[in-house]
């Protein structure tokens, strides 16, 4: 457990965790499938208030006939690979025109509402990840009758 990005569109962000070196010892202690099961899902669980943050300030237009609006391409995709974790949040292939409304054109505005929803909801996504790994070790540990982390 090196490297552990949350991206969101090509943004990306990491952080700190307090009591960190003693939950990557008990994080250690895990099967490789305990671990990539515990980082899937605490990368899932950081990202979703990032995610729905920002399907709620996703633009919408509403005088358009189409009825699936950009907010309903938002979506989260995790990955863990060796000793890297990704988390992106960003758009179905076929809503490629949310990068033209996050950034902007020549001929378009930005109105930008992933690096909002990140500013707004990092420390929340961060706590949410922490929370989670700290939950499944101790989960597991208490099965396995390990030493429980203290902090």
């Amino acid at each position: 457990m090196t490297e552990a990005p949350l991206a969101v569109g090509s943004q990306a962000f990491a952080a700190n965790v307090e009591g960190m070196p003693e939950l990557k010892r008990q994080f250690s202690a895990l099967s490789d499938k305990l671990q990539r099961r515990a980082l899937r899902s605490a990368w899932r669980k950081g990202a979703r208030p990032i995610a729905n943050e920002a399907k709620r300030l996703a633009p919408v237009d509403p005088s358009s006939r189409n009825p699936k609006h950009l907010r309903d391409a938002i979506r989260v995709r995790v990955s863990v690979r060796r000793s890297k974790v990704e988390a992106r949040i960003g758009f179905l292939q076929d809503n490629f025109y949310g990068r033209f409304q996050e950034d902007g054109t020549a001929f378009h505005a930005a109105q930008p509402f992933l690096r909002p929803a990140i500013d707004t909801k990092a420390d929340e996504a961060v706590n949410k990840i922490a929370s989670s790994l700290r939950t499944d070790i101790l989960r597991v540990a208490a099965k396995a009758r390990m030493p429980v982390p203290r902090g």
